[in-house]
């Protein structure tokens, strides 16, 4: 064990309270979080040691870690670093390939035609009390006539209908859901990571036979965690619900992706608008939940041709805009695995840190109007486009969230000064943030270009449905929340 090995390894030992973590052990089966990470990470640079965060979650052992850090006395790396990131946001000019790519899609744009297509009997919904799924799941039962099979982890059926009834109990207060739409649903204790996603055969092709649309939400979210579990839920579950599509009478399928898709290596080495027309079959991505939705995507629109599908990529889903319902058991102290913008905001206000930054970062995607977005959607076909970015488009500054909020802006030519004079009350928030933005490694075309939506926005125009903007009551749900 060389010197570098030995500091990080008692530095595991003591944040993670284990005492017999090898060279080779993989961090996150000792116990490592995101949140562990970060405490590692300030610990080794107090020891001289520069650890790039995103690190941390590819080179998942001590010997894999040792080998990328290097020993510097910058104390203010982390404050460099966002100054960097600020700097890419705040100085970004689209370039001539940039502006012709963009004409060329508004010139798409102009002429949008589809058609309505006849509303599903049977709806099979993977991952179903998920949260976005839930949503989704409610305006069919309200706005259509169509049955729903529902994919939901349990020992049994009643264990997982109470547990998604009492999901809607806390989504939609007094609605009453369950009494009223009982016999619209049917619940399958399923488990997508095995064959017939862990049903019996004899069901599984039961339904092969009578499901005519499939609604594909179940995924692994977190941003952070090993390949492995990427792999298993994101990639395989998406190949077996592929398979079943395939199997039976002919469906459609409506595949959950992220507008996360973006941050790939060749996009932020030269940055492009990032349309609906885009699939990204030749790219990859460092971080390890992009790269699986990355693939799982690219498994589906490899398949065109050989059944319909539509690929549905939303972007930052805040609380509902009816209720102001956060995702069920999401705390104060969790929200950074539920909400990363949130969370952002979170850190600038409590730091008082809010950078005069007047390009429109922040979407407040509500996760009610999304589910309704992605349903209006599911209710029609095109023959030239079937990818659609479900998102807000009534995006915000910084700078107007700081007005809104009644808190004060930093101009970007004091805001270094401000960090360094906070430095030491801060810095634990100024790793957080680096993590959160994704601002070390290579994909961070989030950071200097916001991806296209204009085509979807004006389509679910046609389908009567328009996005809010977000108003003080929702502000207030943030505030009240935090």
């Amino acid at each position: 064990m060389n010197n570098m090995e030995e500091i990080i390894s008692d530095i595991w030992k003591d944040v993670l309270k284990n005492d017999s973590i090898g060279l080779d052990d993989n961090f996150f089966d000792v116990g490592g979080t995101s949140m562990k990470a970060i405490e590692i990470i300030e610990k080794c640079k107090k020891s001289g040691i520069i650890i790039p965060i995103y690190k941390m979650f590819t080179c998942q052992t001590i010997r894999e870690i040792s080998a990328v850090a290097e020993f510097s006395e910058n104390k203010y790396r982390d404050a460099d670093l966002l100054m960097n990131v600020i700097g890419k946001i705040n100085g970004f000019t689209p370039d001539e390939n940039y502006i012709k790519i963009l004409d060329e899609y508004e010139k798409k744009c102009r002429n949008i035609s589809y058609r309505v297509s006849d509303e599903p009997k049977n709806i099979l919904v993977t991952g179903a009390t998920g949260y976005i799924a839930c949503h989704i799941i409610e305006k069919i039962l309200t706005e259509s006539s169509s049955h729903i099979y529902a994919v939901v982890r349990g020992k049994d059926e009643k264990s997982a209908a109470e547990r998604f009834w009492n999901l809607t109990d806390f989504y939609f207060p007094n609605s009453s859901y369950r009494e009223i739409y009982a016999d619209r649903i049917s619940f399958l204790t399923g488990d997508l990571t095995k064959d017939y996603f862990g049903l019996p055969e004899k069901k599984y092709l039961e339904l092969s036979e009578i499901i005519d649309s499939v609604l594909h939400t179940a995924a692994n979210i977190n941003h952070y965690g090993k390949w492995e579990e990427f792999e298993k839920l994101n990639i395989n579950g998406t190949k077996r619900v592929i398979e079943f599509v395939k199997t039976g009478c002919e469906k459609v399928l409506n595949h959950v992706s992220t507008i996360s898709t973006c941050h790939t290596y060749k996009r932020s080495e030269n940055p492009i608008p990032f349309t609906e027309y885009d699939t990204l079959l030749d790219e990859d991505a460092e971080n390890y939940y992009v790269r699986s939705k990355l693939i799982s995507e690219n498994l589906v629109v490899s398949e065109k041709g050989n059944f319909r599908f539509r690929i549905f990529r939303p972007s930052n889903i805040i609380q509902s805009y009816r209720y102001g319902k956060y995702p069920f058991g999401t705390t104060k102290e969790n929200l950074h695995l539920v909400n990363t913008e949130l969370s952002i905001l979170n850190i600038l206000e409590k730091d008082g840190i809010f950078p005069d930054l007047d390009k429109k970062l922040l979407d407040f995607s509500y996760v009610d109007e999304t589910a309704e977005a992605i349903y209006r959607l599911m209710e029609i076909e095109e023959d030239d486009c079937f990818i659609y970015h479900v998102y807000n488009p009534n995006m915000m500054t910084i700078s107007e969230y700081a007005d809104f909020i009644g808190k004060n802006k930093i101009p970007l030519d004091k805001i270094r000064d401000v960090f360094i004079e906070k430095y030491d009350s801060i810095s634990y928030d100024l790793k957080q943030l680096c993590t959160l933005s994704i601002a070390e490694g290579n994909v961070n075309q989030a950071l200097i270009m916001s991806p296209e939506n204009r085509r979807t926005v004006k389509l679910l125009g046609r389908l009567g449905f328009e996005w809010h903007k977000l108003e003080s009551k929702n502000i207030s749900d943030i505030l009240n929340f935090r």
